[in-house]
């Protein structure tokens, strides 16, 4: 059942070459309204997962993370960007008042406000 469900191949598919595989098909189960179907969709998914095969763990895992298929470049670097220009613009607005009084900042990036007193 392990070679039906992802295919016997470990290299990845070409799309409109071959035919979806059955994972494909119910990965798309999960982006269904019926919740039900999604439910029923991942508990399958955690019985394959807890089965351990490693060519079942290479293909719906390994994968992905390898090639960081996850991941979308697009939506990270306009994240980075938005934080990098809100962090520019709180140096310009601390350069500019003189007030210390006034309720300060917090920093959106992963590192704290007052990193310099961690590290110092």
């Amino acid at each position: 059942i392990n070679y039906w469900l992802v295919g016997e191949q470990r290299d990845p598919v070409i799309a409109g070459v071959c035919s979806p595989l059955v994972v494909e098909r119910l990965i798309e189960n999960c982006y269904t309204d019926s919740d039900d179907l999604t439910l029923e969709t991942l508990k399958l998914f955690e019985e394959i997962l807890d089965k351990r095969h490693e060519h079942v763990l290479h293909c719906m895992i390994l994968f992905y993370l390898n090639s960081r298929g996850y991941y979308d470049n697009t939506a990270a670097d306009s994240a980075i960007a938005s934080w990098s220009d809100e962090e520019d613009e709180r140096e310009r607005e601390k350069k500019g008042a003189l007030d210390f009084s006034a309720e300060q900042s917090h920093s959106r990036t992963l590192a704290p406000s007052n990193i310099h007193r961690i590290i110092n």
